[in-house]
């Protein structure tokens, strides 16, 4: 005999049930007591001998459990989660009937697509027959039921399942309807009763209207997933609106649907959720409902773009134009106030380590920096805007005063609140507040209550700050006041008591209102070393203010590079910097031609040099060895440009500023005049240890480190390209009482042609040496091109000395071209040597020259102190040795002088080899090559053969050559001395050679 469960024990069952039990309306009094459903008592067991059964078959009584839908649980009445309906009586059937087991599931996926398949239809009761392991307790029986709806609930990627079903529902009761155990199964009846939210006719509304918003109205095709999910956002938020009215229905369960949002057109969140989901889901672009906490129960969606999820909230931003969205495609960290369900009873897993790794989210908003959130005009006659970028960053922009939003009340006083402000819907947006340059004051209240921004930059053309202008600003954390202002108002930084540093750029003193800083408790930084900053300008303003001298900065990133640009600017002249690292600018300022392509010129960040010629840099900036890169800066009508401006002081002789151990590289710097890699001009500062792989350009003078030069410049080094008009230099392009020592150039220097006075003084090293200053140890390896007055070294050279200089380089030029002077109008020039040129100085009034070589043929100038040498005399070292002890040279593999190369010594007496040598003994060998010695010329003989000069006889001359080379006794033993070996005593020496000339003429044979 085989038990069943026949329809009406289900129906009755289900009566039961409901009766006792009405979705969202149980109270404490209706529920009945769980109890262990699988006691001994209530499993009978049927005896295998029964008539037409093999098998042992257990009947099962039923479990029924309701549960709320989690998204909106505060909005339906409770119930208790562990209901279990209990008939009095145990049911079976009486044995009449029988029970198939081939209808009933085996596979889990089966079961939960017959699930929703039902639901889709609306179906009222749901029943799956499906078989599972045999149970030990109800909890089992529950949870296999639960589980099977979930798993017909998830997310498939099709707008009609999924997040559609999960969320369109109310109330379910779930669980048994009883079933029979046969073996090691236990064959069950699910019965799932959903409140469902709509109709299957409301369903099929909704795919109507759907197809026609899609096709119809929104037209999406060609569109970009990006313009897909922005067409989509901006219909809904412009169309739905919330619906106040029926928020506090509970009866009312249509407003959390998508029917809700696309019909009626008012919902609550989950309306505007769900109608995303859908829309998004029919174009192919994955969506998700998430299901969280806003201030209370909310829903929101996250959207897939390039491959991460954004979040994205059309409830809050329901009813805004686009230009105001605050909750458009922003990162979890941006996603303030939004906090994600995260409970594993309950389904809602969305913070879950597996729930992320399925749908990442991107670490940055979707939007760049600059992209535009929403803007507005602040003063139409003055054109003063204000944006907000999707960084968070409120930009006031414009010429002028920047107007203040206080209002004035009946009674005279004056009133700010947030309420004034044209953003005051999006103050939690505002991260940052910059006030760009053209603005000259900030207005009354103008960036009042806005808590969340934690940085300003304000511009240094602002000379006022207003009344409570940045009051109750709560996450500032510091200010930087520009040495413009010469205001700051009541109130200006009140109450932001995050503020921990203040930073005053200027070499004078603002006047501030005595509550300016009420509320503060931060550390002051003013100037070092300008006494201008006295005890009684240093008072507390209001707040508890630590004030401190500001004496040194450490540079990591450009941001601070630029802060500390402001501030030299300002007023801290005195300020030492040390670089820690690298820094880049931007990237690829310079082509392969090391010049920069105009269409990336409007992409570049200005830089903005540093010294000016009000507060040049008096302080040490050491580069530590790092290198700045990506520098630009292109204004013809602005001098003094560089990585510094305006650097140093020379007072009597002695220099203040200092500039060391730094590489400027793949920059570019374009100004009127005295433009330089390192420092524009340097009015008596000290450049040491610096290089320069940057392009300068000028319309006046300019210097591969410096522009202009009234300090000393010790080991710098220049490959970048240096043009300009006039005073142009691989290394200064203008010096005066200025030494250079040990600076190489080797980068490409030329002059403009065409215009008037254009190509007058460039040199290698210096293109104008005026006044006192010497020039010593230097060396120039690039290409010099110019007009007139165009050397290796110095274009024009008026006084003072250049010495122990090198030029390797081409000097190209109409007149007054020389190796190492162009012009040499007096002073003096000493142990130079060029082998560039063929020549020393183009002209030479009334200057001296001493020990200068220059590599040629033959002799060109005639000026005493000059010497032309050729390459024999190169290679041998001996114009190293006489251009004196700065020089040396490898000889044998250096062909020309080298400064500070390998010391050279000329060869003492006893030297078998005549001439120079990198022994410091004198002492040279001599090295033969097809016979002669390649150095002295020396032949190299044998014993049997006396004809040492090679012109078939034996004459008075060989014997003169052996006498000259064999003055060496015991230096020079023979394999065989027969002959020559007059004496017998195994070497051939003056005394044999002696004996070989007297036999001469002899009829003997010698």
């Amino acid at each position: 005999m085989i038990f069943s469960f026949k329809r009406c024990i289900s129906s009755l069952l289900c009566a039961a049930v409901l009766a006792g039990i009405v979705p969202g309306t149980v109270s404490a009094s209706d529920e009945m007591t769980a109890e262990n459903l699988f006691s001994d008592e209530e499993i009978i067991e049927i005896p295998s001998e029964t008539e037409n059964s093999g098998t042992v078959l257990s009947v099962l009584q039923p479990v029924v459990r309701i549960e709320n839908n989690p998204l909106y649980e505060h909005l339906l009445p409770s119930v208790e989660e562990d209901i279990h309906v209990l008939p009095a009586d145990p049911l079976y059937a009486d044995g009449s009937s029988d029970v198939d087991l081939s209808e009933y599931h085996t596979e889990a996926e089966d079961a939960w697509k017959e699930i929703r398949s039902e639901y889709a239809a609306r179906v009222e009761e749901i029943q799956v027959k499906y078989r599972i392991p045999v149970p030990e307790t109800s909890e089992d029986v529950a949870a296999a039921a639960r589980t099977l709806w979930y798993d017909a609930l998830e997310h498939t990627g099709e707008p009609q399942e999924g997040d559609t079903m999960r969320w369109q529902y109310g109330t379910l009761s779930y669980g048994s309807l009883g079933g029979v155990i046969s073996g090691t199964y236990a064959y069950l009846t699910f019965t799932y009763t959903p409140e469902y939210y709509t109709t299957a006719e409301q369903e099929a509304a909704v795919d109507a209207a759907v197809e026609e918003l899609l096709t119809e109205e929104l037209n999406l095709d060609g569109l970009t997933d990006y313009e897909v999910v922005k067409a989509v956002y901006d219909w809904i938020c412009a169309n739905v609106t919330y619906d106040h009215d029926n928020l506090n229905d509970d009866s009312y369960r249509l407003k959390h649907t998508a029917y809700a949002a696309l019909i009626p057109k008012t919902c609550v969140c989950q309306g505007y959720a769900l109608l995303m989901y859908r829309l998004l889901l029919e174009n192919d672009i994955d969506c998700r409902l998430i299901a969280g906490d806003g201030g209370g129960p909310h829903a929101w969606n996250i959207v897939e773009l390039d491959n991460f999820y954004y979040n994205v909230d059309a409830t809050w931003d329901a009813g805004k134009s686009p230009e105001n969205y605050e909750w458009f495609l922003l990162n979890q960290e941006s996603f303030v106030d939004h906090v994600r369900y995260n409970d594993e009873e309950k389904h809602t897993m969305y913070d879950s380590p597996e729930f992320h790794a399925a749908y990442p989210m991107a670490e940055e908003n979707y939007f760049s920096d600059d992209e535009i959130r929403t803007e507005g005009i602040l003063d139409e006659e003055s054109n003063i805007t204000w944006t907000l970028s999707m960084d968070g960053t409120l930009t006031i922009s414009g010429e002028g005063d920047m107007p203040g939003f206080a209002q004035d009340t009946d009674d005279g006083r004056i009133q700010i609140s947030t309420e004034f402000l044209p953003w005051k819907n999006l103050l939690r947006q505002i991260t940052r507040i910059v006030v760009s340059p053209g603005i000259t004051a900030i207005g009354d209240g103008a960036f009042y209550g806005s808590a969340e921004a934690v940085s300003v930059e304000i511009a240094n053309t602002v000379t006022e700050i207003g009344l409570w202008a940045f009051a109750n600003c709560t996450s500032l954390n510091e200010i930087r006041i520009p040495a413009t202002v010469t205001s700051i108002g009541y109130q200006a930084f009140g109450n932001c008591t995050s503020l921990n540093e203040i930073l005053f750029s200027g070499r004078t003193t603002p006047s501030i209102d005595d509550s300016a800083f009420t509320g503060v408790t931060a550390t002051a930084y003013y100037p070092a070393k300008l006494t201008v900053w006295t005890g009684n300008v240093r008072q507390n303003y209001g707040g508890s203010l630590t004030w401190t001298e500001l004496n040194s900065m450490e540079i990591s990133t450009a941001e601070e590079l630029y802060i500390f640009a402001e501030l030299v600017n300002g007023g801290h002249i005195y300020l030492d910097a040390f670089l820690r690292n690298d820094i880049t600018v931007n990237e690829n300022v310079l082509n392969e031609e090391g010049f920069i392509d105009t269409e990336d010129m409007d992409n570049f960040r200005v830089w903005t040099p540093i010294g000016t010629s009000a507060n040049y840099y008096l302080g040490i900036f050491d580069g530590g060895g790092n290198t700045v890169s990506g520098l630009y800066f292109y204004d013809s009508t602005v001098s003094d440009v560089g990585f510094f401006g305006q650097m140093g002081l020379n007072q009597s002789g002695s220099y203040y500023g200092m500039i060391k151990n730094l590489t400027i590289e793949d920059s570019y710097f374009n100004g009127s005049s005295c433009v330089g890699g390192i420092v524009g001009a340097n009015g008596g500062g000290t450049i040491q240890n610096c290089l320069n792989h940057s392009t300068i350009i000028s319309s006046g003078s300019a210097g591969g480190i410096t522009g202009y030069s009234d300090g000393p410049l010790l080991d710098c080094v220049n490959t970048g390209i240096v043009r300009g008009k006039a005073g142009v230099g691989g290394i200064a392009g203008q010096i005066v009482d200025s030494d250079i020592t040990r600076c190489t150039n080797s980068g490409e220097v030329t002059s403009f042609k065409g215009a008037v006075g254009s190509g007058i003084s460039v040199g290698g090293i210096v293109g104008l040496k005026a006044q006192s200053g010497t020039i010593s140890y230097c060396t120039n390896l690039g290409a010099i091109t110019g007009v007139t007055d165009v050397g290796g070294i110095a274009g024009t050279h008026e006084r003072d000395r250049v010495i122990n200089c090198l030029n390797s380089g081409s000097v190209t030029g109409t007149s007054s071209v020389g190796g190492i002077s162009g012009y040499l109008r007096s002073g003096s020039v000493q142990n130079c040597f060029d082998n560039g040129t063929g020549s020393i100085f183009g002209s030479c009034p009334s200057g001296t020259l001493s020990s200068c070589y220059y590599f040629a043929d033959s002799e060109t100038d005639s000026q005493s102190g000059i010497t032309a040498v050729n390459l024999k005399q190169c290679r041998s070292g001996e114009v190293a040795f006489l251009l004196g002890s700065a020089w040396g040279q490898i000889i044998g593999k250096e062909d020309f002088p080298v400064l500070n190369g390998m010391k050279v010594y000329k060869t003492t007496e006893d030297s078998p080899c005549p001439g120079y040598t990198n022994n410091a003994d004198g002492i040279k060998e001599h090295e033969y090559e097809d016979g002669f010695c390649k150095w002295c010329g020396a032949p190299e003989f044998t014993a049997d053969n006396y004809d040492v000069n090679g012109d078939g006889e034996i004459t008075t001359d060989d014997v003169l050559y052996l006498l000259r080379y064999t003055i060496l006794p015991g230096r020079y033993p023979l394999a065989s001395g027969f002959d020559a070996d007059f004496d017998g005593d195994g070497f051939v020496t003056a005394k044999d050679a002696v004996s070989l000339m007297n036999s001469i003429g002899s009829t003997e044979t010698p």
